[in-house]
């Protein structure tokens, strides 16, 4: 059966005058504007699963088609304000001319980073979720590295010496422990609300779903002629399967078996035995890399647009002696050719649901930075045999 496309009557539709209006919405409005059409489609898809479901036994009942098509409508509204929204901001022209990214995505973007709190793009990968050394240490996690500093006196006093060493063995920057542990009704920082600082997520979580959608829809689109991000999907996919048939990763995959217990049946299980990453976490790595390039770009955009001028060259640059800089596609912007319309976004984000279900998000905390495989150009020689080389070398330095 087919999926609903009426819209009931008593569904009311934004008017001109409302769209417009959107273009004005502060960020958290818009925050509450992209989590609210991610719950509606949540709901769209729920309801067309059931009404296929129901249509094999007889007729759906009309009510529920009636309250799905209202759902459908309310999903489409919300889109089209998130593309008033995103068009009106000079960076969204720049994230909609991207293959892949459309209204939502884009506002979703918008809303969450502020270009103010972040000079260099690390501040946003922190903020993200993408720094694999920045590890969510949970209550026992906390716990344990405050006990480790403050020892087990219940009342031991946080001095300054004692917060700087807990965020730094939990790699953390301590102005934002000494931020979130302060405790305003006894005018101090305790070690309950150390503990509390410490055990809560580093990072933004619904920003970071937002990025697994935006690289699955990268891969959606590898094969537009237009696409960038997915073309580096399935590059970096490439070299981390011949790294990983190489056992590059052998340390890691031992590794995942002693944090997480896998059932013996299940391939995960399969893959970490043989000291190699199972397909679904290659998959999420070469994923990451891509999400991880568009942010860097993202940056430069929006830095020189904010600022006037360009922003600071990437660490690996500028302290770790790389040349090789891929710059921003489709800057300076020329036009808006290339923006994904509302309901293209719209299709590809329904097959990335339903085809992703089953992909292992443990495997999306790496254990290791991404860039622990080498960045190798092309030579005569075959990738196998550079990683050899570079394993050698690696060996060599540590002796």
């Amino acid at each position: 059966m087919e999926l609903i496309n009426m819209m009931p009557e008593p569904f009311v539709r934004l008017d001109k005058d409302l769209k417009s209006a959107a273009a004005t919405l502060s960020a958290a409005e818009a925050r509450f504007l992209v989590d609210a059409y991610y719950t509606v489609q949540d709901y769209r898809i729920r309801f067309n699963n059931q009404i296929r479901a129901l249509s094999q036994s007889g007729e759906p009942h009309e009510l529920i088609k009636w309250h799905a098509g209202n759902v459908q409508g309310l999903e489409k509204q919300y889109a089209n304000a998130l593309d008033k929204y995103s068009s009106a901001h000079p960076v969204g022209e720049w994230l909609r001319s991207i293959v892949g990214i459309g209204p939502v995505i884009a506002s979703g973007l918008l809303a969450h980073i502020d270009i103010h709190k972040a000079p260099t793009v690390g501040h946003i990968i922190n903020f993200v979720g993408y720094n694999p050394n920045i590890k969510w240490l949970g209550k026992a996690g906390a716990a344990g590295v405050v006990n480790q500093v403050l020892g087990s006196q219940r009342n031991a006093e946080v001095t300054e010496e004692a917060l700087v060493e807990v965020a730094s063995l939990a790699n953390r920057k301590p102005d934002n422990i000494r931020n979130l542990a302060f405790d305003k009704e006894k005018d101090r920082i305790t070690r309950a609300s150390l503990t509390a600082a410490l055990a809560k997520r580093p990072w933004n979580a619904d920003v970071k779903k937002l990025l697994f959608l935006l690289g699955e829809s990268f891969i959606k689109v590898q094969n537009n002629p237009r696409d960038i991000y997915g073309k580096m999907y399935v590059e970096r996919k490439r070299l981390e399967s011949e790294a990983n048939l190489l056992n590059y990763y052998q340390e890691q995959a031992e590794n995942a078996l002693q944090i997480k217990s896998y059932g013996k049946d299940t391939e995960a299980y399969k893959w970490y035995s043989d000291s190699k990453l199972p397909p679904a976490h290659i998959h999420a790595r070469a994923r990451r890399y891509a999400v991880r390039m568009f942010l860097s770009h993202l940056h430069q955009v929006w830095y020189e647009i904010e600022y006037g001028r360009p922003a600071p060259r990437p660490y690996a640059v500028e302290h770790l002696g790389h040349v090789h800089v891929i710059l921003p596609p489709n800057w300076p912007l020329q036009s808006r050719a290339a923006a994904l319309t509302v309901n293209e976004e719209q299709n590809i984000i329904n097959e990335i649901i339903q085809d992703n279900e089953t992909i292992e998000e443990d495997a999306d905390e790496d254990i290791v930075s991404n860039d622990s495989v080498p960045q190798i150009a092309p030579q005569n020689r075959s990738l196998a045999t550079k990683l050899a080389h570079f394993k050698e070398e690696l060996e060599r330095r540590r002796q």
